[in-house]
């Protein structure tokens, strides 16, 4: 039994010192801040994250999004929306002008939006 405990206790450390690490420490903690509690794709965050700021507002005024908000924000925004930059479908997204769009985007942005404010 105090095996047992010993065990629980040292899990729940490490669980706190990696959200603390993640959360403060590393080089993209912005964003592992608004992804904690939920899943994300962070290859398309960090693929997003490459582009220029007037890329980003490039990509956002052509999908038709909010291009309010900070860097992060807008990265949020296009990754929601199903957007990675260089993939295929992307590139096929741009030359047929077409795009999927999954049907709760915005209200995830609106949760999104909240978290944010909320920080």
């Amino acid at each position: 039994l105090l095996q047992f405990t010993a065990g629980v206790a040292l899990l729940a450390t490490a669980g706190t010192a990696v959200n603390l690490l993640a959360t403060w420490v590393m080089p993209n903690k912005a964003y592992y801040k608004r992804f904690m509690c939920q899943s994300t794709d962070m290859n398309a965050v960090m693929r997003c994250a490459s582009l220029s700021d007037e890329e980003l507002e490039q990509v956002l005024l052509e999908r038709n999004l909010p291009r309010g908000g900070d860097r992060v924000q807008k990265i949020i925004t296009l990754t929601a929306d199903a957007y990675t930059p260089g993939s295929q479908e992307s590139q096929q997204e741009q030359s047929s002008g077409t795009r999927p769009r999954p049907s709760d985007v915005e209200r995830h942005l609106e949760v999104m939006m909240e978290q944010g404010s909320r920080t």
